[in-house]
């Protein structure tokens, strides 16, 4: 099914009313060292338990082994869906949705043909029949993760990921020439570089997030040694420059795996959903800044008001590059 978009259609804000959620869930021993896939699906699961108590959770499963542990796990609330699929970051192999009739798809090639699985170029193909959306497919490459929306047409990503050569060879005009096609957009702003040791090339998503039509939310330093801690500074005075405004929650600060390799952790990969915001936390391999999570719940709960806001471990999704907003793709009203 292809379908024309209004010319006037922009993606909601994410923040807008919902009418699902797609979660990719762990399914591939090969993509998980040791007990780490446990460890991923009590995670994953976790989420989708939360989730599916405010709205319909689409749980995405790619064989008979995950599809029982995902029936072990979750809560008879979600849909568990057999679906092929590689890996399980669903926000940028799925389409990007209006609404649940009409949703636009991408080329995918593997994060800058770094990470290839079989299934994920032909997931967002895929989901237009199952889950019976007309979709708009546009020939080029973009990852749900690289862009954030506004919900009047403004679109927030970084130089870093979509004019990366890996990607499609843009200049930043070409780039917002075919943002303004597939989304109707008006307005695109522009940070320079995502979150450093970031296995997406800067995924936007990871580095901040429009929290109301004018308001950016970015992440401060927590820590001496936070790896981030002027990128932080930059990314501040890089959206003021553009004349929007900026909030702050604290960054989790230096996350270390169980290899002692810097990790992309961040508090703004939170999903927002109805009447709750979840957001990672990532305690496990390091001392530092309990207080860090605290506030940032207080603040987001301040920002969001009328949700309940929830902090959920992320250790095991981390070592995979991402965490809860990277594995979820929303389906607006």
């Amino acid at each position: 099914m292809t379908a024309t978009l209004r010319s006037e259609q922009v993606i909601p804000a994410e923040w807008a009313r919902q009418d699902a959620i797609l979660v990719g869930f762990p399914s591939h021993q090969a993509l998980w060292e040791g007990a780490l896939l446990s460890e991923a699906r009590q995670e994953v699961a976790a989420l989708c338990n939360n989730l599916s108590e405010v709205q319909t959770c689409h749980v995405m499963v790619a064989n008979h082994d995950s599809e029982q542990s995902a029936r072990k796990l979750l809560s008879s609330r979600c849909h568990i869906h057999r679906f092929d699929f590689g890996d399980i970051w669903f926000r940028d192999i799925a389409p990007i949705f209006f609404n649940p009739a009409q949703a636009l798809r991408f080329n995918h090639n593997g994060w800058g043909e770094k990470y290839l699985y079989p299934f994920d170029d032909s997931v967002a193909a895929r989901c237009e029949d199952y889950f019976k959306v007309n979709t708009q497919y546009f020939d080029f490459v973009l990852e749900g993760g690289a862009l954030d929306h506004n919900g009047r047409g403004d679109i927030l990503t970084t130089k870093q990921c979509l004019l990366n050569a890996n990607r499609n060879h843009w200049s930043q005009p070409q780039a917002e020439d075919m943002l303004r096609q597939a989304f109707n957009a008006n307005n695109i702003y522009w940070l320079n570089n995502g979150l450093s040791f970031d296995h997406t090339d800067g995924h936007v998503d990871n580095a901040a997030r429009f929290i109301n039509p004018q308001t950016i939310l970015c992440q401060q330093a927590t820590g001496n040694d936070d790896p981030n801690a002027g990128l932080y500074n930059s990314h501040m005075i890089e959206l003021q420059d553009q004349g929007l405004l900026t909030n702050t929650i604290p960054s989790p600060g230096l996350i270390k795996d169980a290899n002692g390799d810097i990790m992309p952790a961040s508090h703004l990969n939170f999903v927002l959903a109805n009447e709750l915001v979840i957001f990672p936390h990532y305690l496990k391999y390091t001392f530092a800044n309990k207080i860090s999570v605290d506030e940032t719940k207080e603040k987001l709960s301040d920002m969001f008001q009328g949700r309940e806001v929830l902090s959920l471990p992320s250790n095991a999704l981390l070592t995979g590059g991402g965490s809860f907003h990277c594995i979820t793709q929303h389906i607006p009203k």
